[in-house]
């Protein structure tokens, strides 16, 4: 014959059993890789994985160029505050031109950047910098955590990549030589092609935006030179530095820095100064590298940081790897 309670009788008897359930040791899931950063205070709060046309809207929103006298490379926007907006990029790019700097924004309007908001990190190829828009509203990057990467997670790298090498104005004649032989002389000195002088004196701001996508393939648990962890199969190319790395919710995971395939010099050295086993740096060779977002926003939120010039010996590694060093 079956027991009857009373109402109360239930209810303590139901939280007699919760408690008992609450005090059962439960199975936690595997860690992923230690990135060996802090966990950044803002974090998207999403599961949702979204469509690649969508993805692919997000990161043409928050991508943006940044210029000197020439484009210099990518920027994302990550973070606003009113009218004030914090652009997250790679110290190497800032490097790449001398101020002041301007941000062209997905919209095509271009903003000046006051001086005394740049900060970077010794340690870290990465940089920010601030503008104001009064009239127009910009969407941010969703921040998201580099520490949930797993290897062959899908992951979408976007940026403005250029042709041609990035030198200081005065690299150039004032006009293009008619004289094939002094346009040969050119070309030599510079390391350009005839087509890219097109490209550049027509109007470097038609750069189109390039979105791609890949997999991680290596996640390293101690940071190389610059704070570079994640390796992944997306093309980079030079103007994609400073550009986003999002996972497939949208989430922005890191910062893209540094291409496969180097042309000279040695990027693959970790910050203590060791190298990387003989097997592992093969690997590395052949995949993109990107910093983990947590850092940057370390960065963004780290007011100690002081402003001030990005001197080519803080990261003296990315000589003649990325863009030829002022003389």
């Amino acid at each position: 014959m079956s027991k009857s309670f009373k109402p109360g009788q239930i209810i303590w008897r139901l939280l007699i059993m919760v408690a008992c359930v609450g005090s059962l040791p439960l199975a936690l899931p595997a860690q992923a890789p230690n990135f060996q950063v802090s966990a950044p205070k803002f974090v998207a709060k999403t599961s949702k994985k979204l469509s690649t046309q969508q993805l692919y809207r997000k990161a043409q929103v928050i991508t943006v160029k940044i210029w000197s006298k020439d484009i210099l490379g990518s920027g994302i926007l990550i973070q606003r505050q009113g009218q004030v907006y914090t652009v997250l990029t790679n110290a190497h790019v800032l490097r790449a031109g001398d101020p002041p700097y301007r941000i062209q924004a997905f919209d095509g309007n271009i903003y000046p950047v006051a001086q005394q908001t740049i900060k970077s990190l010794a340690a870290n190829d990465l940089a920010i910098l601030q503008f104001t828009s009064k009239k127009e509203v910009y969407a941010v990057a969703s921040v998201g955590l580099s520490s949930t990467l797993a290897v062959d997670d899908e992951v979408f790298a976007a940026g403005f990549p250029f042709k041609f090498t990035t030198y200081k104005r005065a690299s150039f004649p004032a006009q293009k030589p008619k004289s094939s032989v002094a346009w040969k002389a050119v070309k030599k000195s510079v390391s350009i092609h005839s087509g890219d002088w097109e490209k550049k004196a027509k109007n470097q701001s038609q750069l189109k935006f390039v979105f791609r996508s890949g997999r991680v393939s290596l996640l390293l648990n101690k940071a190389l030179e610059g704070g570079y962890q994640i390796g992944y199969t997306n093309k980079i190319e030079k103007g994609m530095s400073g550009g986003p790395l999002l996972n497939r919710r949208g989430e922005l995971v890191g910062v893209n820095g540094m291409h496969a395939y180097p042309l000279w010099g040695n990027p693959y050295i970790f910050q203590d100064g060791s190298d990387p086993e003989k097997n592992l740096q093969e690997q590395m060779i052949h995949f993109s590298w990107a910093i983990p977002i947590e850092i940057g926003v370390q960065l963004a939120e780290n007011s100690v940081v002081k402003p001030g010039n990005i001197s080519w010996q803080n990261l003296s590694f990315f000589r003649g790897f990325y863009l030829r060093p002022p003389n």
